[in-house]
This record gives structure tokens, C-alpha cells and sequence, in this order.
């Protein structure tokens, strides 16, 4: 800091692997918050050296407060440093144990393409890689329903994990509306592993009626109800909305659904769309 308070002279160091336009940008941000201030200045400057050294001019209008905290900051700049891949094996360790945490990181962990890492933080990762590695040859699509905290929207979220192929969404979007939820974008992103790609269909969806319940309440009767109707166990029609709506489980559903048939038999005079309707009104 200058004898005036006028600007600040501070000099990062960070291995040259390490190193990026990100990191420089997360550091500089760390400064002008941390002292105050409100325009910055730097040179990077590169040498035999395995270190690259930044050097910061840090200025502000107002006057720099005298005592600066530099292991505070020191901490900050260390965190800022440290990747994406770096705070998923820690978390995965954390999560899973050190044996499967290290398998898991060496099966999925550089597989993530930049535009997840940008979209989702490393711990989201944890949980999306316990449900990769469920996939096999025998169930090659797995499903998240849930509803994204970090979010400020209220809406939910549906995940697609699919084995070796994108699904089209000509397939998945009829199964979604009829459950009576509304897709407002997708993100797709192909996840490569030592064994094979999977690829995670992440849905941002809306509900077009009231749900009487929480998204974790409803987490099961919807992954079951969406599998079966995906595996072809169960119709895809407007009588799916009592899922979510009335929190029945899609067997409750299939019932429901065989009776309208049987009053269409008997010649009952409304047809099933109107019976679904009705239903799901009340």
C-alpha cells in the first residue's frame, strides 16, 4: 500500500499449469473487493521459472485502509486457484471414501466437458456420477428428478442419463408434457469415461398446474412413472398429470386409466380426455 492510500502493489504467483486468463480474473476480482478498490492494472510476466508472477496495480477513489489482512487474502487467492476437477475429487473422496471416491474421479472425472463445469459446481457432479455409474447394458437409462436450489426460479429440474446416445427429444417430450409439465430449455452434455460416453439430458421444466406436493416427496412416483412409460409398460396420455398432480403411483394411474376404457365400452356417454380432465381438476 502506498504512504497516501491511493492504489495497492501486490504480486501473485501461481504455477504456470495453473495459470489462466479465469485464475488472473477470480485473483483481480478477490483484490478490488478485499481492498476496496475499483480499477486494476496487471502484468504477467513468464520466466524459466515454474512460476508465472502477476504483478497488480490496485487503485480506488476513496482512501485504502492501512491494515490488510495478507494471509486473508493469501487463502482467498489459493481457493481461486484451485480447478474444477480439483474440487470434484475432494468432494468425491468426501462423499464416497477414499477407494471409491478415486475410482470414480479416474472413471468420470476428466471426462466433464467445459460447458457442464460452467453450468454446474463440482458437487452436483458427485451426485450426477452416482447415477452414471448405475448404467450398464441392461439398464442403460437412469433418471433424476429434483428441484435445483441454487435456482432462483421456482420450477424443477429433470436429468436424463442415457448410455452411449443422445435420446431424441421427439421421445422424451410427449412423456414430459403428459405428466403435466411444461420444458422450458435443455442442456445436453456427452460425459466421456474410460468404457463408454453417457450422456446427461438436463431439463429445466415448469409445472402448466398446481403440485400439491414437494419435489422430494414426489421423486419416486415420478422416476418410476417416467421409466415405465418410457419402457412402454405404461400409456402416454393425459391421465399421467395424476402423478404429479394427485400423487398417485403409476399403477394408480393404469387403474384409473383401464376404468375410463371400460365406461367407454359400456357406452358411457364422456370420452376418456374428458374423464382425465375431471380427475386431474379435482
Amino acid at each position: 500500500r502506498d504512504q497516501f492510500g491511493q492504489y495497492v502493489s501486490c504480486l501473485v504467483y501461481a504455477p504456470r499449469d495453473v495459470y489462466s486468463t479465469e485464475f488472473r480474473l477470480r485473483a483481480e476480482q478477490i483484490l478490488l473487493a478485499e481492498l476496496n478498490c475499483n480499477r486494476a492494472e496487471f502484468n504477467t510476466y513468464f520466466s524459466e521459472s515454474i512460476l508465472a508472477r502477476t504483478h497488480f496495480i490496485l487503485r480506488s477513489d476513496q482512501t485504502i485502509p492501512e491494515n490488510i489482512d495478507v494471509d486473508a487474502l493469501q487463502q482467498k487467492i489459493r481457493q481461486a486457484a484451485r480447478s474444477w476437477s480439483d474440487e470434484l475429487y475432494d468432494s468425491l473422496i468426501e462423499t464416497l471414501g477414499e477407494e471409491r471416491g478415486i475410482v470414480a474421479f479416474n472413471q468420470f472425472g476428466r471426462g466433464f466437458p467445459s460447458s457442464y463445469k460452467e453450468d454446474s459446481p463440482a458437487r452436483t457432479a458427485v451426485v450426477d456420477i452416482q447415477h452414471m455409474q448405475k448404467l450398464n447394458a441392461d439398464r442403460q437409462l437412469s433418471l433424476s428428478f429434483y428441484s435445483a436450489l441454487e435456482k432462483k426460479t421456482s420450477g424443477y429440474n429433470c436429468k436424463l442419463f442415457n448410455l452411449g446416445a443422445p435420446l431424441p427429444l421427439s421421445d422424451i417430450l410427449p412423456i414430459l408434457e403428459n405428466l403435466g409439465l411444461r420444458v422450458i430449455d435443455e442442456h445436453p452434455y456427452a460425459i466421456n469415461s474410460h468404457q463408454d460416453t453417457v450422456w446427461i439430458h438436463d431439463f429445466s421444466l415448469q409445472s402448466s398446474m398446481a403440485i400439491r406436493h414437494a419435489p422430494q416427496d414426489m421423486k419416486k412416483v415420478f422416476q418410476d412413472a417416467f421409466m415405465q412409460i418410457w419402457a412402454g409398460n405404461a400409456a402416454n396420455d393425459k391421465f399421467n398429470r395424476l402423478v404429479l398432480m394427485g400423487g398417485l403411483t403409476w399403477r394408480q394411474v393404469d387403474l384409473l386409466r383401464a376404468y375410463a376404457a371400460y365406461m367407454k365400452q359400456i357406452r358411457f356417454p364422456l370420452i376418456g380426455s374428458a374423464i382425465s380432465n375431471t380427475l386431474t381438476a379435482h
